[in-house]
C-alpha cells in the first residue's frame, strides 16, 4: 500500500525472516563469534539463549551459512517436542544415516560409526537443536548421551542448545545438573541498545530503496526503543504500522507523535488503569484459575514517575498522579480472592521458608551465572542470610515496594515476597520474566509457573527484593556536590547512555543532575536527579556492563 509513496522496492519491516534484511548488531556479532569460536574449538556443548524476537534465528542462520560443507557436517532440529528415540531418528535422519530402527541403542550406535568416520577425515559435526526450552528432561539426558560420543583426546560432536530464557531454568534443575555442567560456553542474546535500534531502523529502510525518501526523527527513534525495549520483532511490527499511518497523512518523516499512534493500534502494551472483566474463579486443590479479560483503554503517550531513587539503598517512595493498576481494595472485593489466599495458605504451610528461598536465590543466581547455593544458615533470618549470599556472589539486594505495574516496568527479575498469613514467615519466590502479558516465576507456586498480571497481586505482599551488579562500585548515595572517581564513573555510564556532552570531570555539577534527570525521565524512574540504586540499575542494562538479566516484556492482547 505504502511502497510506491515511499519508493520502497519492498517492504521494509516484516516479521518473517528475510537474508537480505540480515542486520548484525554488536550483541549478534559477539554472540555469532562465541558459537563458532566454541565449535572450531571442539567446546562439545554450548548454549544460546535469547527472548522471543531478539534473533536467535538470525544468529544461528548465520552461523550455518558459515559451516561450509567441505570441513563440516551438520544437524538443524527445528521442532525438539520429540520423545527421545524420535529424536535420534530426527537426527540421524539430517546427517543421513539410516534411521529406521525403533532402539535408541542401535540409533545411536550407528550416528557413533558416522562420527568417527568424519572425525577420520578431519570433517567437524555439529547439532543445533532450536527452541530447546521444550525439551523434556529425558531427551535431554539422550542428548547428554550423544555428547558422550568421543576420542581420548577429543569431541565427536559439538551440540549448540538454543532457546528462551526458560532453557537456562529448565537446566539449572538438580537433576539435569550433569548435562549443565557440560555446558562449556554460554551467551544469553540481549535485545539491541538504542543505538543499534536506530542503525537497525536505518538499515532495513535502505535494503528496501528507502534512503532520503523517508526518515524517523530522533523522537520517533527514542518512542520506538522505549516501545519495543529493542527487540527487533516488535521494531518491524512498529515501524510497518508507522509507515502506513505515515502513508495516510502524506507524512515522509515519521515522528513521535505517529509512532505513538502506531503503538496504540497494534497494542503491544496495556494503557492504565487496566479495566477488568471477572470471568470466574474455583479452587482446586491447591490452586485456583482465574479467567480474566483485560480491556485497554486509550495509549498513554505521557508517563507519569513510577520508581524512585533516594540517597540510601533500600528505601522506595512512590509519586504517581494517576492509579496505575487495581487499587487494591477492588482487588480484595473480587469474587474468589478469599478462596485464592486460602489456597496459598494451604500451599506455604506444607513448604520450608529456607528451601524455598534457596530454590528462588538459585533461579535468579543461574541468569546471573553465578553461583547456586546448597543451603542457608537457618539461625539467622532468612532474608538476612540470602543477603548475606548475594554479597559472596557479588550481587547487590535492593528492597523494593511498590506495585506490580511498577516491578515489571523496572525490568529486573527479583525475589518476591509473598505471605502466607499475617505474623507468619514470608516465603521468597523468582520472578524470572514476563511474557505475553504473563509473569514467569520459580519454583512453582499453587502448583504453577505461570500467572496473568490481573491475578497475582492477591497473593503478592506488594515487596521484594532486587538482584543486581554495581561492578564500578558506585556509592548509591551520589548527589550534587560530590566528587572522585566515583563521579567519573557514573558521569562515563551516562554519556554511553547517550548523554555525550557531559563532560567526565568527576564533579556531580548541574550538568551532571540535568543528565541524570534526563535519563531518569526517560526509564520511568522519578526525577530526583539523584543516582539512586534503580537509577544505577537501568544505567548498567543500558551499558551492558555487565549483562544484565532482563524480565524482556511482550504484552499481547489477543
Amino acid at each position: 500500500m505504502y511502497l510506491d509513496f515511499y519508493g520502497f522496492t519492498e517492504k521494509p519491516f516484516t516479521i518473517t525472516p528475510n537474508p537480505r534484511f540480515i542486520f548484525f548488531s554488536k550483541i549478534h556479532k559477539e554472540a555469532f563469534a562465541l558459537l563458532l569460536y566454541g565449535i572450531n574449538k571442539h567446546f562439545g556443548f554450548i548454549e544460546l539463549i535469547g527472548e522471543v524476537g531478539t534473533g536467535k534465528t538470525t544468529v544461528l542462520r548465520t552461523l550455518l551459512g558459515q559451516l561450509n560443507d567441505d570441513n563440516y557436517r551438520i544437524a538443524l532440529i527445528f521442532n525438539p517436542s520429540l520423545s527421545a528415540v524420535d529424536l535420534m531418528r530426527a537426527i540421524n535422519q539430517e546427517y543421513g544415516i539410516p534411521a529406521t530402527s525403533e532402539n535408541v541403542a542401535d540409533l545411536l550406535g550407528a550416528l557413533n560409526r558416522f562420527l568417527l568416520q568424519e572425525n577420520a577425515a578431519g570433517r567437524t559435526v555439529v547439532l543445533v537443536i532450536d527452541e530447546a526450552q521444550n525439551l523434556a528432561p529425558d531427551v535431554l539426558e539422550q542428548i547428554r548421551l550423544i555428547s558422550n560420543l568421543e576420542t581420548e583426546t577429543d569431541k565427536l560432536i559439538q551440540i549448540v542448545l538454543a532457546g528462551q530464557p526458560e532453557l537456562g531454568l529448565l537446566l539449572a534443575k538438580p537433576e539435569l545438573r550433569q548435562i549443565n555442567q557440560r555446558i562449556a560456553l554460554r551467551y544469553h542474546l540481549k535485545p539491541l541498545d538504542r543505538e543499534d535500534s536506530r542503525t537497525y531502523v536505518e538499515h532495513r529502510l535502505d535494503i528496501a530503496g528507502g534512503k532520503g525518501k523517508v526518515s524517523f526523527t530522533a523522537s520517533a527513534i527514542g518512542w520506538i526503543y522505549r516501545y519495543s525495549r529493542g527487540t527487533p520483532r516488535l521494531i518491524n511490527m512498529l515501524c510497518d504500522r508507522a509507515l502506513l499511518i505515515g502513508y495516510t497523512e502524506n507524512a515522509r518523516k515519521i515522528s513521535g507523535r505517529i509512532i505513538a499512534l502506531a503503538f496504540k493500534d497494534i497494542m503491544l502494551k496495556p494503557a492504565k488503569p487496566f479495566s477488568l472483566l471477572l470471568l470466574g474463579g474455583a479452587a482446586v486443590l491447591f490452586f485456583l484459575v482465574l479467567g480474566i479479560i483485560l480491556g485497554y483503554p486509550t495509549l498513554p503517550v505521557r508517563k507519569s514517575p513510577v520508581q524512585t531513587d533516594r540517597p540510601h539503598p533500600g528505601t522506595v517512595s512512590r509519586e504517581r498522579a494517576e492509579p496505575l493498576s487495581t487499587p487494591s481494595s477492588a482487588v480484595a472485593e473480587q469474587a474468589g480472592v478469599p478462596e485464592l489466599r486460602q489456597a496459598l495458605r494451604a500451599d506455604l504451610s506444607v513448604r520450608s521458608e529456607a528451601k524455598s528461598a534457596v530454590q528462588s536465590f538459585n533461579a535468579l543466581a543461574s541468569l546471573w551465572h553465578a553461583p547456586s547455593i546448597r543451603r542457608l544458615d537457618e539461625t539467622l533470618p532468612v532474608a538476612k542470610e540470602i543477603r548475606r549470599q548475594a554479597e559472596k556472589r557479588n550481587l547487590v539486594m535492593t528492597p523494593f515496594s511498590g506495585s506490580l505495574d511498577e516491578l515489571v516496568r523496572l525490568d529486573s527479575p527479583a525475589l518476591l515476597v509473598i505471605s502466607a498469613k499475617e505474623g507468619k514467615a514470608d516465603f521468597l519466590l523468582a520472578l524470572t520474566g514476563v511474557r505475553d502479558g504473563n509473569l514467569l516465576v520459580s519454583p512453582p507456586l499453587l502448583g504453577r509457573t505461570v500467572f496473568s498480571m490481573s491475578e497475582f497481586p492477591p497473593l503478592w505482599s506488594g515487596r521484594a527484593y532486587i538482584l543486581w551488579r554495581n561492578p564500578e562500585e558506585i556509592p548509591l548515595a551520589l548527589t550534587r556536590g560530590s566528587r572522585g572517581a566515583k563521579v567519573k564513573k557514573l558521569q562515563g555510564l551516562l554519556r554511553t547512555a547517550g548523554f555525550r556532552d557531559l563532560k567526565v570531570n568527576g564533579v556531580y555539577d548541574g550538568a551532571t543532575v540535568k543528565a541524570v534527570k534526563g535519563f531518569q525521565s526517560s526509564r520511568g524512574v522519578k526525577e530526583t536527579g539523584n543516582a539512586g540504586p534503580f537509577t544505577l540499575i537501568h544505567l548498567y542494562k543500558v551499558s551492558k556492563s555487565p549483562a544484565t538479566p532482563s524480565l524482556a516484556e511482550i504484552r499481547k492482547t489477543d
